[in-house]
């Protein structure tokens, strides 16, 4: 019976494969994955955490940073995901302390509604015990990353 398509692509790639480690491996050499288990960083007692907020109102075009455009719908899954981390991390490392916390983005103030709720996660997952820092990105209208005519009199030029 002869081979699929899709088997015969598959056999290619398997021979491909066999040859491409053979030859970096050595011709005598076994070449095996085997699993690593999960993540482990190791015993961590204490660390700093950054949180970044990828929204914002206005893309600068200056800015380097990992950015999206404001877009309320987004914001209950980012905010559920960014949770789910924390417990994800918690379980990770165990109840370590965080001396510094840092949010940053984006324009992390587009949640402010939401931050408490993140602090009581964090607060529940870590042992908080230093500075908690938010970056606030404040674009006025007469900006040059934004040049526009502003809708307010007062900043007219």
């Amino acid at each position: 019976m002869p081979y699929s398509s899709k088997e015969r692509a598959k056999k290619m790639m398997n021979t491909i494969t066999r040859r491409i480690r053979t030859y970096l491996t050595g011709k005598d050499s076994r070449y095996v994955f085997e699993p690593a288990g999960g993540p482990s960083p190791g015993k961590i007692e204490n660390t700093n955490l950054y949180i970044h907020i990828p929204f914002c109102r206005n893309c600068c075009p200056y800015c380097p940073y990992n950015k999206i455009a404001y877009d309320a719908k987004l914001v209950e899954p980012y905010v559920k995901a960014l949770l789910n981390e924390i417990g994800m991390y918690r379980n990770l490392l165990g109840q370590a302390q965080i001396s510094s916390v840092y949010i940053g983005g984006g324009t992390p103030t587009l949640l402010a509604d939401r931050l408490g709720e993140i602090f009581e996660q964090l607060a529940k997952s870590f042992d908080l015990s230093g500075n908690i820092c938010i970056e606030a990105n404040f674009v006025f209208e007469t900006s040059r990353c934004e040049p526009r005519q502003s809708r307010r009199p007062e900043l007219q030029r």
